[in-house]
């Protein structure tokens, strides 16, 4: 029998559900006490959240969901961004093998709620032991949560400063007023110091690398068209002109001349990019001969990842939606 959204659930019936085979045991094993639960034979996940539960040297009394559905969550005390699982899930947009579900309650005494399905949203580059993560609950109906849950808080979407997507591309909306101590800022609500220098060397080394896996891709595409003339002048922006508002020179079967942006993620293809407002004007003035690279499941280490090209109108189709702004007092 499937289960039933927003229906509550003990950890025995979802363990009835899910892995019928494993006896359950109250107070023991993976259904039994688990947070994170992998559910045999699948690939699927199963979360299991008590908001304002703690354990041994964490409390989890900031992990939220807000009106849209974005869930705010801890991992285990002992992961890190290393970890294969959280790796896993750093890397799950829910078109691969494998769900991760979630079961939601807002006190110790009661049954689990069945919220859904999650995908990754972002996390924290530089929290471990626990890992930071969003997640979205997709097609989140916010009436039928908090009928379900009553006493259910649903607060306003703020990313906080810990909002990290899996490009490495940090866009921070403090919680609250950051107080400057030497050349860290210390966050006056979630009281951590985050290391702004630690995140833009990750900011750096992603791009770079993709940029580089891009340049190689563009010159092997050119010598398999007979054009090793054209693939000798591929050149990457950085090395000549660092201000362009595009990132690689390269070349059609032709000759003519491509302007290539190069946008690169950790994370899968859907992971949100950034452009800004000079590389967009850009490729609108030359919308014919622009051409967006997108590097995607980037493993820096590895020095491995997938590449896909998209023409402008592909940028147009996507409606950009403006998120930083200027200004002075």
């Amino acid at each position: 029998m499937p289960l039933i959204r927003y229906s509550r659930y003990s950890r025995q019936q979802v363990n009835e559900e899910l892995e019928p085979d494993l006896p359950f045991t109250r107070g023991s094993g993976k259904w039994g006490m688990w947070g994170i639960v992998m559910v045999g034979g699948s690939e699927d996940v199963v979360f299991f959240v008590t908001f304002g539960a703690s354990a041994p040297g964490v409390v989890f009394d900031d992990e939220s969901i807000d009106v849209d559905g974005v869930l705010a969550w801890k991992s285990q005390l002992s992961q890190t961004l290393r970890d294969e699982q959280i790796r896993k899930f750093l890397n799950h947009d829910g078109s691969e093998e494998g769900k991760i579900l979630l079961f939601l309650r807002t006190n110790k005494k009661s049954d689990y709620v069945f919220m859904g399905e999650l995908t990754y949203v972002s996390h924290d580059p530089v929290a471990e032991r626990p890992v930071r993560i969003k997640w979205q609950i997709t097609d989140f109906d916010s009436e039928k949560a908090r009928q379900a849950l009553p006493d259910l808080q649903l607060c306003e979407p703020m990313p906080g400063s810990w909002e990290q997507n899996r490009s490495g591309l940090v866009e921070t909306h403090s919680t609250g007023r950051p107080v400057k101590s030497g050349r860290r800022v210390v966050d006056a609500v979630i009281g951590r110091q985050i290391d702004f220098e630690s995140i833009g060397e990750y900011n750096l080394r992603v791009g770079a690398l993709g940029e580089q896996m891009a340049f190689e891709f563009e010159k092997a595409r050119l010598r398999s068209l007979d054009r090793e003339d054209l693939a000798e002048k591929v050149s990457l922006m950085s090395d000549v002109d660092n201000a362009a508002p595009y990132d690689m020179q390269t070349f059609d079967k032709h000759g003519a001349p491509l302007f290539a942006e190069v946008k690169s993620t950790t994370g899968p293809l859907k992971t949100p990019i950034f452009i800004s407002s000079e590389e967009l004007a850009f490729a609108e003035s030359h919308s014919d001969t622009y051409v967006l690279y997108r590097v995607y499941r980037l493993d820096c280490d590895a020095k491995r990842g997938k590449i896909e090209s998209f023409p402008f109108r592909r940028i147009q189709e996507a409606a950009p939606v403006p998120v930083t702004y200027t200004f002075s007092i």
